[in-house]
């Protein structure tokens, strides 16, 4: 168990799991991720990278796939992977540029890209059922 805040312990969260996200449940979920991965032995400040991460997927998941998508975390191997799906209409634009730091007149375009640069690798699938987004992070010894 982890203490949240020097408060009351909180359970680690068991895995692999899935959750459905929406706007409304975006911090639930975001908090049950990183109490996942400080559990599965991320350093703190890995952590807050790889929720900071998942956070941007999910929220870009919830806006752009129709007002919920699916999250799972599991471990593999040595690493620990998030993947983020909606089924939405799926991404538009060079598939070469995904992930990649948008403009700096850009309303918007930097989910991926700090997913992307906050986590080991990313990897998207996109297509007319939805956007997948797989993200990982190594794990420590």
């Amino acid at each position: 168990m982890l203490s949240d805040a020097g408060s009351v312990p909180v359970p680690v969260p068991p895995m692999p799991f899935s959750r459905i996200v929406t706007r409304a449940r975006l911090r639930a979920v975001r908090r049950e991720i990183g109490i996942a991965a400080a559990g599965a032995g991320l350093a703190d400040q890995v952590t807050a990278g790889f929720v900071l991460a998942v956070q941007e997927l999910m929220t870009n998941a919830v806006r752009h796939g129709g007002g919920w998508a699916r999250v799972r975390l599991h471990r593999s191997g040595s690493a620990l992977v998030c993947v983020v799906s909606d089924r939405g209409p799926g991404l538009t634009g060079d598939p070469r540029r995904v992930g990649t730091l948008a403009g700096a007149r850009s309303a918007g375009g930097r989910g991926l890209f700090l997913a992307r640069e906050m986590t080991d690798s990313l990897e998207v699938r996109s297509g007319p059922s939805g956007v997948t987004v797989t993200v990982t992070m190594g794990l420590p010894g």
